[in-house]
């Protein structure tokens, strides 16, 4: 049976490179031939010359008055591809964005059809070129001996083989491969750094290295028969489903379903799935709670009576706070800009350009001017028109733009379970700026996806027990971290009861450390046995102990306070305000009343009471609130075997990720004469003198917290570059008064509370910093 696959042969001659690089003959333009043999040796002319890169039929238009000279041959070849090399099209991609030799090597390789034989080639046009200009050195190549006898007048330039003369180095070889590295590579490649490929082996006169071409391994195999052929063609068939490559090339939607519309006349049901479809990619793929859509509820309304169209919806959801909470204020203007088109017009910005012209509106005409541009846009009317919800569209590339928008867009759209209001993002730094400005196409990165399901197979002798039931049902996220029950007192507990209850109450509030037996409370344990003490203040009593003291408040204060919301209260802190409230307790009131601000809270008393010991709650997102507490509760709780007790890093966990969520503070604007007297350094007209009252307690406390902000400022200056680096400009912290009367103390006394717990965690940070290069220098 002869085989259906033959082993292509390769002619030796061919392997060593003594016949052209190119099998075909050459191509040569013949007088009186017909328009398709013109047309035949165009395309050769632009395949050898623009170094086989694609040409639209947009960028020969700009030498359609050539080609149309070469049809009528009122022009040769030759002088058709001086006016090929000499246009802006051969300037745009090889001169301008290249270093000056690789220009000179890439003029050798299309003009003359060999690398360059020696330094003083190079040399050579690289004086001619600084001395007469890029027509000249053009000119050069065209009009010298060796083109005019190697080509002539009607010939294509090809890449010749290399044959060695006598008194020929052979370097001449290898520096051809080297320009030359297969029929599907080109000269435009812009993943290279466009420099010079010859530079070493050409100054140093040396024969470089020929580093092997990579290709995919291709292997020959031969069928039997076309029996066997035959048979496996029917189970592939059956086996496998047809291939989607439109799809998968990305020349249609990314989204292979239809796309979202809005006809007259439909019912709530069908505008319910218009709302959500907005609302999906409007934000992102980001979950909108309920609370969050009841302040746009108006615009939901007024659609469902279909008085507004999608489009006009579409512009109440990008105008809304919800839209600007999550897109425009925690992120930088290029990704916010990114994600308007991503968002609205379904694509990522073709260039540059394009979002440095949305910026100009911003800064002129600002946010609500900058919606609008892309809703008003001739673009978003023509591609989804008044009722149809936008889409992720697919990339086919038309005349004119170029592929570099595909995969822009696959680095804004990673994906179904992606979505842009990701907080491990924050700060939200634009993707795409680098690739724009530099004008690349940038590498696709691929997407982390998590391992595949292992599926397991149940005999049906082997039925699940009820508590293997129970244990695939549960949901980790809402339930208690730990899978046991509460442990609870009882009255009438045993003392084997009562010492469950002590040993769970330890292994909490002491953050899951050993304790040893020296260490423990006697007399508490006793009166919690005899039934004097609550569970609540038995806790009280630990958390106040010398022995949780010793633990726990000799790290950073910020770091402290998450343990206490996670011992006492049994999750993380929600937010910044939490802690900064507590830090007010702390510094006005004391240590111990601090820890009875987490005791006696209705939060304790609703979830664990009296008689039960706090455990770590599992996480349920009530309407309106963030899921940033769950992120920060794994942060704070890194299974059953961590303890608090790491002596290796008391840094905070969480307090970090909390400060960017921080409202910018503004400094309080200042009096002109002072402003004035500070620059000047004159004495500002004296006012009239108000006998000052007595010092009160408001002025104590006022001079207590400027000292404490003075002290902590050097240290703090090191922790906020730390913490702003990347972010928006912040107000510096300050320690002036702005007056001194009676009754702005109030005021001014909270402003510098705020201002110290602020520093405190910047100090905190910036003295991180400072014992690790104090480790540096003189460990």
């Amino acid at each position: 049976m002869v085989s259906t696959f033959a082993n292509p042969v390769v002619n030796s001659a061919i392997s060593l490179g003594t016949q052209a690089f190119d099998e075909t003959d050459p191509v040569q333009l013949w007088p009186n031939d017909s328009l398709e043999t013109v047309e035949v040796v165009i395309r050769a002319v632009y395949r050898q010359v623009l170094g086989n890169t694609h040409v639209m039929e947009s960028e020969r238009a700009t030498v359609a008055d050539a080609e149309s000279q070469l049809r009528s041959h009122a022009i040769t070849v030759r002088e058709f591809i001086r006016q090929i090399a000499k246009s802006e099209l051969y300037r745009s991609r090889f001169f301008e964005p290249c270093s000056r030799n690789r220009f000179i090597e890439l003029n050798f390789k299309h003009l003359l059809g060999r690398a360059p034989n020696s330094y003083s080639d190079i040399a050579d046009h690289s004086y001619l070129l600084e001395a007469q200009g890029f027509e000249a050195d053009i000119d050069s190549y065209l009009d010298s001996d060796e083109y005019q006898q190697t080509f002539g007048e009607s010939m294509v330039p090809y890449y010749r083989g290399h044959k060695s003369p006598t008194g020929q180095q052979v370097s001449g070889f290898p520096n051809l491969l080297k320009l030359l590295r297969g029929a599907a590579s080109h000269d435009n490649n812009l993943a290279h750094n466009q420099q010079a490929r010859l530079n070493q082996a050409l100054m140093a006169n040396q024969i470089g290295k020929i580093a092997p071409v990579t290709r995919p391994t291709t292997l020959w195999k031969s069928p039997a028969t076309q029996e066997l052929e035959a048979r496996y063609a029917a189970y592939a068939a059956a086996r496998f489903s047809p291939a989607r490559p439109a799809i998968e090339l990305g020349t249609q939607a990314f989204d292979e379903t239809a796309p979202v519309e809005l006809r007259p006349n439909d019912s709530l049901a069908a505008v319910e799935v218009v709302i959500q479809a907005v609302y999906r990619q409007v934000l992102g793929n980001a979950h909108v709670m309920e609370s969050e859509r009841a302040a746009i509820a108006d615009a939901e309304a007024q659609l469902q009576s279909q008085t507004i169209t999608v489009r006009e919806f579409i512009r109440r959801v990008a105008k809304s706070e919800l839209y600007r909470s999550r897109f425009f204020e925690p992120c930088s203007r290029s990704r916010f800009i990114e994600l308007n088109f991503k968002h609205l017009l379904g694509r990522a910005p073709n260039n540059y350009s394009d979002i440095a012209d949305h910026s100009q509106i911003l800064d002129s005409a600002g946010y609500e001017t900058e919606i609008d541009a892309y809703l008003g846009s001739d673009e978003y009317l023509q591609v989804f028109g008044d009722n149809t919800v936008p889409y992720y569209r697919g990339h086919q590339s038309p005349i004119g733009q170029k592929v570099a928008g595909f995969a822009n867009l696959l680095k804004l759209l990673r994906g179904r379970a992606s979505n842009d209001s990701n907080p491990a993002y924050y700060v939200s730094q634009a993707r795409l700026i680098q690739a724009t400005m530099t004008n690349k196409i940038g590498e696709i990165e691929a997407v982390n996806s998590p391992a595949k399901r292992q599926l397991t197979v149940i005999e049906p002798e082997r039925l699940l027990t009820e508590q293997e039931k129970i244990a695939q049902q549960t949901f980790q996220g809402y339930a208690p971290f730990r899978q046991t029950s509460p442990v609870e007192l009882l009255p009438g507990a045993s003392t084997e009861e009562s010492e469950v209850v002590i040993r769970a109450i330890y292994r909490q509030v002491m953050g899951n450390a050993h304790i040893m037996e020296s260490e423990r409370l006697v007399v508490p344990e006793s009166q919690l046995k005899n039934g004097n003490l609550s569970v609540r203040e038995f806790v009280r009593q630990v958390a106040k102990s010398e022995l949780y003291q010793s633990r726990f408040t000799n790290c950073y204060r910020y770091r402290a306070m998450e343990l206490h919301f996670k011992h006492l209260l049994g999750r993380a802190p929600q937010n910044f305000a939490e802690m900064k409230a507590h830090s007010a307790i702390l510094d006005t009131e004391g240590y111990e009343a601090d820890i009875d601000s987490y005791i006696n809270s209705d939060e304790y008393q609703n979830a664990f009471g009296e008689n039960i010991v706090p455990y770590y709650r599992g996480y349920n997102s009530a309407p309106g609130q963030t899921m940033v507490e769950f992120t920060n509760m794994l942060h704070l709780l890194k299974g059953a075997s961590g303890s608090d007790k790491d002596l290796t890093d008391n840094r905070p966990r969480v307090t970090n990720a909390m400060l960017p969520y921080q409202p910018i503070k503004v400094s309080k604007p200042r009096d002109a004469q002072e402003i004035l007297a500070e620059i000047f350094n004159f004495t500002p007209a004296a006012t009239p003198v108000i006998p000052e009252p007595k010092e009160s307690e408001q002025d104590i406390l006022i001079a207590k917290l400027q000292q404490q902000l003075a002290d902590l400022r050097s240290t703090a200056s090191v922790g906020e570059s730390v913490l702003r680096k990347g972010a928006q400009p912040k107000a510096v912290l300050s320690g002036g008064i702005s007056s001194k009367q009676a009754d702005e103390k109030a005021a001014l006394i909270e402003r510098l509370r705020g201002e110290l717990m602020e520093a405190q965690a910047l100090a905190a940070v910036g003295a991180s910093r400072l014992n690790k290069w104090q480790q540096r220098n003189f460990r």
